[in-house]
């Protein structure tokens, strides 16, 4: 290939490896095509002389690969591919053509400039296609200013080609950031190019005629098809170089001269077109200029409007109804966003109202009722998508044009007026009512007017009432004339037969309506279809006391309303005898509705469902609802079973020491399994959006490759690697869509596991009056998660949830006071993916910097220092170990401790549980007991020499450290500040967790679904000391008295007041001990590994003949519980910390530390390195050295 390399590339297209090697092979194949042609020529011709021929052939065989043309291949000029390539475009198609299922691939190159590219390649591929085919289907491209030429500023929209004889045309404002023609391009690559494009809306409306519900089917098609008129909100941008209108989208990935240059400059003058210039202009512009030139004076319009387009649609329409309230027939809305308040016209009010429809975004399915008529003005359905607002009309238009076909069909049509009850009403105000009320218009026509609300709760029948003769039947057989009363019918036909329909139960206008709104039905209804549960052969006659009939509303696999009917026994009207045979007797069915009837029990079955409706109730209810209350108590009773089990933690918990379930270290249960609503439902829709295997691979890419080690987790098979800290920081201002993406799947899961271990360790320590002081507070608590993006906030309202619930009485339905919360984010991708997991949380890009901020007035600055933000809580995990240098850590540890509350507040810091990690912890601890926490015998702090005599001495705070320590002494794990390498030893903990869906799937894991996160962590607290308020006693009067056990009642136990004439206080159980390893169990006894409230690791023995008690609590005992029932040994453990730099001094000198107090120099400390020779080595052998003694001049 080199001998054909051209020197200069005259490429303009992307550019790869493979395309540069085709480029060659088109060069060389037009170089020596000539010659290959002759060659094959002298071969073919049969007249020239076999040897001629033959040399030819050999030629021919010699050439170069490259000079062949099945060389030459057509590659996608955007991305470089050479398979499924559009040869009018040069362009890939959408699928993969060695998996036709796979979907398209946005992600092909790690710049996102060249992945905008090829989208926007494949989007010229589909707006060319569907262009075409709407034009084939009978629409044309009208430019808009009317007769505006091709070259000049214009919007383009589609219009019908003979839209000048249309009696009725349908005008469709679409969303506002799509192409013309286009509803979503994420359905056309999923499911088809016509159902993500009009084409399926263009092809359903064609089939719609103005006789369609005519009686006769011989006047059915004697009228035409609607007119349809699509306007165009999306290209606004007018493209001056290539002349035509475009999206923001397309604007974006326009050409550039090179991949880092910025996009152009979007002149607000030259690349807009004059009238259309936004969403609003437009929409006026087509209404007033655009459809009285296209329209006739008769036609009649009906309006869909979606997202963007709905909300201009009718504020429109609000401010020149008077012009088209003759023209306007019917209104439909799907996801709209404006309000009712906004209104000033009552007539168009009044329309939307009667002839209107809103269909909203929801996980309800389609064609559900919805609240919301307060606000549109119109009934309000689910359009049966739940995420994307460019994705609703795909889904509505067949309601949609049934609507509109409705309302043409029917003169005086008037939509039923439906209020939906909010879930959050109580009980009374959701009661199904159904109120007709008969009103008459100005030319003295008769309506009906329904009044109906919903609701799922139970509603009972009561049809003790004489049976009616057949004469009575007759006479109420006959059915409302009005539009209402007959698609109410046909509404109640739907909900009690589902998708079936008994035989000549509806009239021809009905079954048209029927037909209109849900298509045609299935087949015929049989007995099956209702859900019947009893064998009518068996049981024979029905087992129902005559005159009595209950019935319940059940929701079937489509979402729709069906009627079950049941019978209670005779014997169970007795409340004793009906507990017992509640299950086998109460629930008993039998067939409803009989096909026989036909026509003539159809004003039954209305007199039924609308019983229903209005809520009319038995006396068997109350029975009923005892039976409920007993289901309640006795599941009640088995959760309260339940939730002992869980937090017992095994079968014999109960067998355990009160003292040892007191000081266990875990959750309940001690697997976390993260919530579903609040933390794994919304990540899952985030990441739905983006392929598994791209945020894999950014998250490998992140976080050091497989098992992501440098993430949350703490993967034994990595414990080789260097330790570094989490790649990705919440507080990072620099963070890419798959970035975020990956934070919030692999870090965020674990972050939720270690901030809900350490909380709960918290409220055991501090007990309940904790929380509850911050609930009762007005305003709530205030909170702040520095460092976990959001996870830290959801860990902490689910422990006030529980706390709420168990404060609450039951049956109240207040909610939870939250208070203030603040997430600190610093890009804006994790921002927004964060609020939608948190609601009513404000978000920060950094925190406020208090260190360098004056707390009291100055001589140069007189007046009151600043108002600082104070939190009841901080969370901040993973925070410190990210900063490079050490003062920078310290000023981030006093700044957490300045922002907290002085009355209270409780600092939460957090680190991967590795050597490196718990050294950032403890170094934080013992700056902290150094400069703010006042302990007995430490209750000022040194400032630097040079400051003045009387600022020399500092006073501390009141303070303490409530987790993991139990001692305000040095850390026996970290003796020596700074790193230390080859460090065995270190205080950390686990906590286990239940990985999610996505997580599985981004680690590859198929044979374990939990993990265990190792974590370091200190909890502190600011104004409140258990030492001062409670008595609490540590140090070596409290190891003492731990090793004693409580095991004895407490007469027997050592006395733990500095005075010993004071009362003995209660057990605290931030007095004891708490194990730093797993029990080590042998036969006969069990070995702790304890940190006691001394400051010393030691190494506690309890054999059987100690205690049987503490024997078997000693072996059920885990990592972090704390000890409390004594031992019969102890020694004092070694501690392998490693080296640190500071000790490594230069062998055979002698290095000494002077201690300096509040009088001056208090001692000399011998720190020398390593050990000093007494004697020196030299030619003639050994001889003494001679000891220097140590003078004042030589400090």
């Amino acid at each position: 290939m080199a001998q054909f390399r051209a020197k200069k590339l005259d490429l303009s297209c992307f550019i790869n490896v493979r395309v540069i090697r085709d480029h060659t092979k088109r060069k060389v194949f037009e170089q020596y095509e000539t010659e290959r042609q002759a060659l094959r020529y002298i071969i073919r011709n049969t007249t020239l002389p076999q040897r001629m021929r033959a040399q030819a052939q050999l030629d021919l065989s010699q050439m170069h690969a490259y000079t062949r043309p099945t060389q030459i291949r057509n590659r996608c000029i955007d991305g470089g591919k050479g398979r499924g390539v559009l040869r009018d475009f040069n362009m890939a198609r959408i699928r993969s053509i060695a998996n036709p299922d796979k979907e398209f691939n946005f992600f092909i190159s790690k710049n996102e400039r060249v992945n905008e590219m090829q989208r926007e390649a494949m989007n010229i591929c589909i707006r060319k296609i569907v262009l075409d085919r709407l034009e084939a289907s009978g629409l044309k491209i009208v430019p808009v200013p009317l007769g505006t030429p091709k070259d000049e500023p214009h919007i383009p929209i589609l219009v019908s080609s003979d839209i000048a004889k249309k009696q009725r045309v349908i005008v469709v404002v679409g969303e506002s950031s799509q192409d013309l023609g286009i509803w979503a391009y994420r359905t056309v690559g999923q499911r088809g190019i016509n159902e993500g494009s009009a084409m399926d809306f263009v092809m359903e409306a064609q089939k719609y005629t103005a006789g369609r519900s005519c009686p006769s089917p011989a006047q059915r098609g004697t009228f035409e098809s609607p007119g349809i008129v699509i306007a165009n909100l999306g290209q606004l941008v007018w493209y001056r170089g290539g002349r035509r209108a475009m999206t923001m989208k397309t604007w974006q990935a326009l050409p550039r001269p090179s991949a880092v240059h910025m996009p152009m400059r979007l002149d607000t003058i030259k690349n807009r077109v004059p009238g259309n210039e936004d969403y609003e202009k437009h929409v006026e512009h087509l209404f007033r200029k655009v459809l009285p030139g296209l329209l006739g004076q008769d036609t009649r319009v009906d309006a869909i409007g979606i997202g963007d387009g709905a909300t201009e649609l009718v504020n429109f329409l609000d401010a020149n109804w008077s012009t088209w309230s003759s023209r306007v027939n019917a209104i439909a809305l799907g996801a709209p966003n404006h309000s009712l308040d906004e209104f000033t016209n009552e007539a168009f009010a009044e329309s939307l109202s009667k002839r209107g429809r809103a269909y909203l975004v929801s996980p309800e399915p389609f064609g559900t009722p919805l609240p919301g008529r307060e606000r549109y003005g119109c009934n309000c359905y689910a359009s049966g998508e739940s995420s994307f607002t460019e994705c609703v009309m795909e889904k509505i238009y067949k309601p949609v044009l049934a609507f509109f076909q409705l309302v043409a069909d029917v003169p005086g049509y008037e939509e039923m007026v439906t209020f939906v009850a909010s879930p959050d009403d109580d009980e009374e105000s959701a009661r199904v009512e159904e109120v007709t009320e008969q009103t008459q218009d100005k030319d003295g026509t008769q309506r009906c007017i329904s009044l109906r609300a919903f609701s799922t709760s139970k509603i009972y029948q009561n049809t003790s009432e004489p049976a009616r003769t057949s004469s009575e039947d007759a006479s109420n057989t006959a059915l409302p004339k009005t539009a209402a009363e007959m698609e109410r019918v046909v509404r109640l036909a739907r909900q009690t037969f589902g998708e079936t329909l008994p035989e000549n139960l509806l009239s021809t206008e009905e079954y048209g309506i029927y037909e209109r709104l849900y298509g045609p039905p299935l087949r015929a209804t049989t007995p099956e279809d209702m859900g019947l549960l009893q064998d009518l052969e068996e049981t024979g006659e029905s087992d129902a006391v005559e005159g009595t009939r209950n019935a319940l509303l059940r929701e079937n696999h489509d979402g729709d309303l069906e009627e079950v009917e049941y019978t209670m026994d005779a014997a169970a009207s007795e409340t004793d005898a009906a507990v017992g045979e509640h299950n086998t007797q109460a629930d008993t069915l039998r067939p409803p509705y009989d096909q026989s009837d036909g026509v003539a029990d159809l004003e039954g079955k209305l007199g039924k469902l609308s019983a229903l409706v209005e809520g009319n109730q038995p006396p068997e209810q109350k029975l009923l609802d005892e039976y409920d209350e007993v289901d309640e108590e006795e599941s009640e009773a088995e959760e309260e079973i339940d939730d002992i089990d869980e937090a017992s933690g095994d079968a014999d918990s109960a067998r355990s020491h009160p003292y040892t379930v007191a000081g266990r270290f875990s959750t309940s249960p001690a697997t976390i399994y993260l919530p579903k609503e609040s933390f794994t439902t919304p990540i899952t829709s985030i990441l739905a959006d983006y392929s598994n295997k791209h945020i894999s691979e950014c998250s490998q890419r992140t976080f050091g490759g497989p098992d992501l080690p440098y993430s949350t987790a703490t993967p034994p098979t990595k414990r080789h690697l260097e330790q570094k800290p989490i790649a990705l920081g919440a507080s990072q201002f620099r963070m890419g869509e798959m970035e975020a993406n990956a934070y919030l799947s692999a870090v965020m899961p674990g972050a939720y596991a270690t901030v809900m271990s350490t909380l709960v360790e918290i409220r055991k320590r501090l007990g309940p009056d904790w929380i509850e002081g911050l609930l009762k507070r007005e305003g709530g608590p205030r909170v702040l998660d520095a460092g976990a993006g959001g996870a830290g906030i959801v860990a902490w309202r689910e422990v006030l949830k529980a706390e709420w619930e168990r404060l609450e009485p039951e049956g109240t339905k207040k909610p939870v006071p939250l208070g203030k919360t603040i997430v600190v984010t610093g890009s804006n991708t994790l921002r927004h993916r964060s609020s939608r997991l948190l609601g009513n949380t404000t978000f920060l890009p950094r925190l406020p910097d208090y260190v360098h901020v004056r707390h009291e007035p100055t001589i140069e600055d007189d007046n009151a220092p600043p108002q600082r933000k104070q939190f009841d809580v901080i969370i901040a995990p993973h925070t410190l170990w990210p900063l490079k240098e050490d003062y920078m850590r310290k000023q981030a540890v006093q700044n957490f401790w300045s922002l907290l509350n002085p009355n209270g507040g409780v600092l939460i810091l957090i680190e991967k549980g590795l050597p490196r990690g718990f050294e950032m912890i403890a170094a934080a601890r013992e700056m902290l007991l150094e400069k703010y926490i006042s302990s007995p015998g430490s209750a000022t702090y040194e400032r630097d020499l040079e400051s003045p005599e009387d600022e020399r001495f500092t006073k501390k705070e009141t303070g303490m450290i409530i987790a993991p320590c139990t001692n305000h002494t040095r850390c026996p794990m970290y003796l020596t500040p700074g790193r230390s390498t080859a460090r065995k030893d270190f205080c950390y903990f686990k906590q286990r967790f239940v990985r999610p869906p996505y997580l599985q799937r981004i680690l590859g894991a198929k044979d374990r679904n939990h993990e265990d996160v190792q974590f370091s962590y200190i909890a502190v607290r600011r104004g409140h000391d258990e030492r001062d308020s409670n008595g609490l006693v540590q140090g070596d009067q409290a190891t003492n008295a731990a090793f004693f056990g409580y095991e004895q009642p407490e007469s027997s136990l050592p006395n733990l007041t500095a005075d010993a004439n004071l009362e003995k206080p209660r057990i605290n159980t931030l007095g004891l001990p708490r194990a730093i390893l797993p029990p080590i169990k042998r036969r006969g006894h069990v070995t702790l590994d304890l940190c006691t409230p001394a400051g010393r690791i030691e190494r506690w023995t309890v054999p059987r003949s100690f205690s049987n008690q503490a024997y078997r609590d000693a072996r059920k005992s885990q990592w972090g519980d704390l000890w409390a029932l004594g031992a019969k040994t102890r020694v004092e453990r070694n501690i392998r910390i490693g080296r640190s730099p500071a000790a490594q001094k230069p062998k055979g000198k002698n290095v000494f530390e002077i201690e300096m107090g509040e009088q001056g120099m208090e001692g000399v400390r011998h720190v020398t390195g390593g050990r000093v020779r007494d004697e020196k080595r030299t030619k003639k052998g050994r001889k003494e050295r001679k000891q220097k003694g140590i003078s004042l001049d030589e400090f």
